[in-house]
């Protein structure tokens, strides 16, 4: 969704955030239009007294060797390393079920899925990812599948089979020739898989496969990153890495919590062949018009 990410407090260099507007099919409900309107109202609204609080902060830590750093649409673990190195990337998790809690009901919420390689390699301009969308307004609920070959600007496609809170997902990303990857995303339980080849447009740069990341994202939209759903938790589990467990990377691997200025968002726990995101806050509201939809 955002190539490479904004970032702060980060052991490795990175650039500017790309914008995501979410797509609008496979609405649970019929949910209505999002707004374009990014305006805060003065204080913005918060989780209401009565609504449970997140769970602390966690208390382990990654694996020896793994960095540590905040990032302002990303929580998860991005894998760096020379150009060519990650050729693959896949994990398995379940869809999960946004909470809608008192104080935000109006303001529509967003939160992406995803694993993808180069999202974070300097400069690449390149993003090879698949994903899911899990958006929020007030109870109206919005998922959908995506992928996306981003060279700049250019928005992702959604992928034609339903998907809802609580599939088990297993996303994959593989780089397969000069612009092409393989992009898969099954859900066995409902008996659909989704596999096929994209290219880069003709004359692309080749792409530099300098890195992978499996991600929880606030996706941006004109520039301004919207409120995160409130997901709970997202578990990765057996993510695979150029056909070898994660853990096998450690040392290439850079942990990122999502943060709002001082208020932290998602949390990301310690790294395994799989590790969690914890979602901890909406951030700042973006306001919810009827009649003004997103265009993809």
């Amino acid at each position: 969704m955002s190539t490479p990410f904004e970032a702060a407090e980060v052991q490795a260099g990175a650039a500017e955030p790309r914008e995501h507007p979410p797509l609008r099919v496979g609405a649970e409900g019929s949910a209505p239009g999002w707004a374009q309107d990014p305006a805060v109202p003065p204080g913005g609204p918060r989780v209401a007294p009565e609504a449970p609080a997140p769970p602390p902060p966690l208390a382990e830590a990654a694996l020896p060797g793994t960095d540590a750093g905040s990032s302002t649409n990303w929580a998860g673990y991005v894998l760096r390393g020379a150009p060519g190195t990650f050729r693959s990337v896949s994990a398995t998790w379940t869809v999960p079920h946004p909470h809608s809690r008192p104080g935000v009901g109006d303001y529509y919420t967003q939160c992406a899925v995803w694993v993808g390689l180069d999202g974070a390699h300097p400069g690449a301009g390149h993003l090879a990812q698949v994903g899911v969308d899990v958006n929020d307004l007030g109870g109206e609920r919005e998922y959908q599948l995506w992928w996306e070959l981003e060279t700049g600007g250019v928005g992702a496609a959604p992928i034609p089979h339903p998907v809802r809170a609580g599939d088990e997902l297993r996303a994959g990303v593989a780089h397969l020739f000069g612009g092409t990857f393989a992009i898969s995303v099954e859900c066995r339980a409902a008996g659909w898989a989704y596999r096929r080849r994209h290219s880069y447009p003709p004359g692309t740069p080749a792409p530099p496969l300098g890195s992978a990341e499996v991600i929880v994202e606030a996706p941006m939209f004109r520039g301004v990153t919207g409120m995160l759903t409130d997901f709970g938790s997202v578990e990765f589990l057996d993510v695979v890495v150029n056909d070898l467990p994660l853990s096998g990377f450690a040392g290439a691997a850079t942990r990122y919590d999502l943060v709002d200025g001082v208020e932290l968002l998602a949390e990301t726990g310690p790294l395994g062949d799989g590790f969690g995101v914890y979602w901890r806050g909406y951030g700042r509201p973006r306001r919810a018009l009827g009649g003004q939809v997103w265009e993809g």
